[in-house]
């Protein structure tokens, strides 16, 4: 409760963070030869979407900070992915047809129209960070998460009628 009521407090909205797995299991002591429940251990597992990647070192160092004691799984991809392939797309095309243009000029023939068109994405995202024990971590201070860039790849095929 006190890492999600630290991350709220960083700006991320309730619809951001997920409970992704509680559990509760007994603590057996076996000494006695019998076995005996002497407490319960409780685990959780909370995820948590940062839509301001500079949020990002503040949120693990929230999270630590309030009793946070593994962080993992830390990716990074692109908001609007379906946005960033159709550009991606355009673009591909665009430069397609050109060297389709340039290619007919130099070998001397002309184009007609498509006649065929296939496209292979190559992401480059989400990339996965994982860090774990965070808070125990010996050198202490501040986490730097690096986003790095991500890049969305298409490769557009263009066959052409040749008149």
């Amino acid at each position: 409760n006190k890492v999600v009521e630290a991350v709220k407090k960083l700006g991320i909205p309730s619809d951001d963070i997920k409970t992704q797995n509680y559990s509760v299991y007994p603590i057996q002591d076996y000494q006695s030869g019998t076995q005996k429940i002497t407490g319960y251990r409780a685990s959780t597992d909370v995820a948590i979407k940062i839509r301001k990647v500079e949020l990002a070192n503040q949120v693990i160092d929230a999270a630590t900070a309030n009793g946070a004691n593994q962080i993992g799984g830390v990716n990074f991809d692109i908001s609007d992915r379906t946005k960033a392939q159709n550009e991606a797309r355009a673009k591909a095309v665009e430069q397609a047809k050109k060297n389709a243009a340039q290619a007919a000029s130099t070998a001397g023939f002309k184009l007609g129209k498509i006649i065929n068109y296939s496209e292979r994405f190559e992401d480059q995202f989400p990339r996965e960070i994982n860090m774990r024990d965070a808070a125990a971590s010996p050198q202490g201070g501040k986490t730097q998460v690096e986003p790095g860039s991500s890049e969305v790849k298409i490769f557009v095929y263009l066959s052409y009628e040749v008149i």
